[in-house]
């Protein structure tokens, strides 16, 4: 090879390349800034000190991940006797609250009061959980980490779900193999070159995850990894994205079988589609609220009795916190050589933080309901019965749309935003409001609701109060209302606040 700065001199004939690897880093989580090496850290071989591999799916239910990615679900399923947990449950509204609860096992937004339990304030408010950064959390990566385990995080998009919309994130890179900088160069003003050269190669950002997955389990051979990956824009705006990756991800996770047969795999989505046509049936809102959770253990594990726990655990109400608590038993176990201890589980409950408790072992946290899960009702997957709606055209209909618009109004006022955004209007005709039938005497309504300009189709629980019959005022019972319908750059002006997007309509749509 030769290569020079013009083409009648020549600087260099020959290029020398070496790969070696650089030691991990140690300043990271609680750790000073003048330690040098981490106490008790020490590489050790995958037999020893199983694997454990994360791949997050957003936007993916249950029932989508079962129609969508057959050949990955049959590879995992029949040769690696991989468990689904059917009655998954997402504890919040978007990718961010559950990336929360995943991560650091918290929780991020309020629990209104509900038939299920009395109102539950956040571990962390807004300043805590965005204005600050996480290196300090309780994340089960760094722990994994200073056991010595060779650690990777990816994810397709720079914002990422526990920054989104305008939040700090880490400060330190929280893996040894971290590829939140390309990410960052590939979506930054200066990535044109970049995007062009992707969009050309017919290339998805979901390539970019899994094949960085896939030369990190082909690294370090034998020696014990930890790798997190997040794809986001496969299957976040399209109901039919997820099914075309499916060969993809068989031909590598079919390629690290090695891998996989000394490894604790966890398949899985942060919650289902929140948009479209299909979320606003029935059935779309339950698989909204019903993400999907597939576990493989090693092939040691796979005829003892942990796979009985498995699966007789996998049919109850679950939640991401049982997942972060699971990571953490990993990480004990792990830590302590007591890996054998799941040979034959204990029936002692192993938690980790206010609600998780894990899945590996005989008992979980009881009992197993929505409000000692610390799930949102609205979101809650066990079954509802409502009375026959009300007439669009009644005045409590009517009524309950009015309060809709003028609590999304309240909103945006607080934030001095109310220049930036359009009036609202109820389309009463199409106002959907079904009383919850409950024990007690409290009047619940769930409530959907269509305004304009924007043409957004809105869903939240609401509470009329009486005296005597009359109606003296309605109050909110959801955390918020959930948009259900796209809303594109509609709300753009107003992108810095989380909660404002969804329902403000531009002024000024072209700048939007």
């Amino acid at each position: 090879m030769s290569c020079g700065l013009d083409l009648n001199h020549t600087d260099y004939n020959f290029l020398h390349t070496q790969i070696y690897e650089r030691p991990d880093d140690t300043h990271y989580w609680l750790h000073s800034e003048n330690l040098t090496e981490v106490p008790g850290r020490k590489t050790t071989n995958h037999h020893e000190r199983p694997n454990v591999y994360l791949l997050v799916f957003d936007s993916t239910s249950t029932s989508e991940f079962v129609r969508s990615m057959s050949r990955t679900l049959y590879l995992m399923k029949e040769q690696h006797q991989a468990v689904i947990f059917q009655h998954m449950n997402k504890v919040g509204i978007n990718s961010r609250p559950n990336s929360w609860t995943l991560m650091f096992g918290k929780q991020i937004y309020e629990l209104g009061k509900n038939p299920y339990t009395e109102e539950i304030f956040p571990d962390l408010n807004h300043t805590m959980n965005c204005d600050t950064a996480n290196d300090n959390e309780n994340y089960w990566m760094h722990r994994f980490r200073d056991l010595g385990y060779h650690t990777m995080m990816a994810e397709d998009w720079a914002s990422g779900a526990i920054n989104w919309p305008n939040c700090w994130g880490f400060m330190k890179a929280p893996a040894k193999h971290y590829m939140k900088p390309f990410q960052r160069r590939n979506e930054e003003k200066g990535g044109e070159q970049i995007r062009k050269t992707i969009t050309d190669m017919c290339h998805e950002t979901f390539e970019d995850t899994s094949l960085y997955l896939d030369q990190f389990m082909s690294a370090y051979r034998n020696e014990s990894q930890l790798a997190y990956i997040w794809n986001t824009e496969l299957a976040h705006n399209y109901v039919n994205g997820l099914y075309h990756a499916d060969d993809h991800f068989y031909r590598i996770l079919k390629r690290q079988e090695e891998r996989l047969n000394n490894s604790f795999v966890f398949i899985m989505g942060d919650h289902g589609m929140r948009f479209g046509g299909i979320r606003n049936t029935e059935v779309g809102e339950l698989e909204d609220n019903n993400p999907f959770l597939m576990v493989s253990v090693p092939v040691r594990f796979r005829e003892s009795k942990l796979m009985t726990v498995l699966r007789q655990n996998a049919q109850k109400l679950m939640t991401h916190y049982d997942t972060y608590a699971s990571f953490h038993h990993l990480h004990e176990l792990a830590k302590n050589n007591k890996m054998d201890e799941l040979l034959d589980p204990t029936y002692d409950v192993y938690k980790a933080g206010h609600t998780g408790s894990s899945y590996f072992r005989g008992r979980m946290k009881e009992p197993r309901d929505c409000g000692t899960l610390r799930i949102p009702f609205e979101y809650c997957i066990c079954k509802k019965n409502f009375e026959k709606q009300l007439e669009p055209q009644t005045e409590l209909a009517m009524s309950l749309g009015d309060f809709a618009v003028d609590y999304f109004q309240g909103l945006i006022d607080a934030e001095n935003q109310t220049t930036l955004c359009q009036n609202m209007s109820v389309v009463y005709e199409k106002t959907v409001a079904e009383r919850l039938i409950i024990q007690d005497a409290r009047e619940i309504y769930k409530l959907k609701v269509t305004v304009m300009p924007s043409e957004g189709f809105f869903d939240g629980f609401v509470e009329v109060h009486r005296k005597e019959k009359d109606v003296t005022r309605i109050t909110m019972m959801s955390k918020r209302f959930e948009r259900l319908n796209s809303y594109g750059k509609q709300g753009d002006c107003v992108q810095n606040f989380e909660e404002l997007r969804p329902i403000c309509y531009c002024v000024d749509q072209q700048k939007s």
